[in-house]
């Protein structure tokens, strides 16, 4: 059996699912936890048995209560958080040990038991909205989104790559999309090019230090550095998700189109 959570506004679902073969698929609601929330949650995540998550000034946790007839889940103060700034998202390291969380201006690593602060990264792109993804037990990356629509001769999005270990930044590049996402067997990222409604643009770890070292010579091929076999045209104006870490689903932002792409790795 395997457990996974999905929140809506303020209450968390924790939902089962049953695979005794694959003709026999059952999927059933387990546990309905109401927050009591006033403001949306924005990301939750299991923790081993427990369930941490944020809303928009707020870190909660909820452990799980085995001393019942049914499981519960209690929410406890021991691990929490209130910020007077906005919380984006956060990630957690694969041992469960720390918290990384993205503020407005800054980026907190938490110890997670006992819950104390670790570490602060003051980050000088601005109070751009930020969505921190995990790349390997070694990286963490940090897609900073504008919170206003760019012109066309400006970067929309700034994507920042750092050590997991002693969080220190390693690349920054200036990219014209938005919405990076990571590949983690292929060692490279994908995102849907903003000056481009109809295309997607796919980097690796090399071309993001080209384009990191062209932004800081302010140079005017720093949007053109991208090669021409790793840019993919479309139709319509994609919108996309991983469906693991090799099948790509991309379907259209304005119509019913969809497509799923297999990358092979050499």
């Amino acid at each position: 059996m395997i457990l996974y959570a999905t929140c809506n506004k303020s209450i968390i679902k924790i939902w089962s699912i049953e695979n005794s073969n694959q003709s026999n698929i059952k999927i059933s609601l387990k546990r309905e936890i109401d927050t009591k929330f006033n403001y949306k949650i924005k990301q939750i995540s299991f923790i081993k048995d427990d369930i941490i998550g944020i809303k928009s000034d707020e870190l909660f946790y909820y452990i799980k209560n085995e001393n019942q007839k049914y499981d519960t889940y209690e929410k406890t103060n021991k691990i929490s958080l209130k910020s007077d700034h906005k919380l984006y998202s956060f990630i957690l390291t694969r041992d469960d040990k720390e918290i990384i969380l993205a503020k407005e201006h800054y980026i907190f690593v938490y110890q997670i038991k006992p819950f104390q602060i670790i570490t602060v990264i003051k980050e000088d792109v601005g109070p751009f909205k930020k969505r921190l993804f995990l790349i390997d037990e070694h990286t963490f990356g940090c897609d900073n989104k504008h919170l206003i629509i760019s012109t066309c001769l400006e970067p929309t999005n700034v994507l920042q790559i750092f050590n997991l270990k002693n969080k220190k930044l390693l690349i920054e590049a200036s990219l014209d999309d938005y919405a990076v996402m990571y590949f983690r067997v292929g060692k490279f990222f994908i995102s849907p090019s903003f000056r481009k409604h109809g295309c997607i643009n796919i980097y690796t770890f090399k071309d993001l230090e080209e384009r990191n070292r062209l932004n800081k010579n302010n140079s005017e091929k720093s949007h053109e550095n991208i090669p021409q076999e790793l840019r993919y045209e479309f139709q319509f104006r994609p919108k996309f998700y991983s469906l693991n870490e090799n099948l790509l689903f991309v379907y259209g932002k304005y119509n019913n189109n969809f497509l799923i792409y297999k990358f092979i790795y050499s």
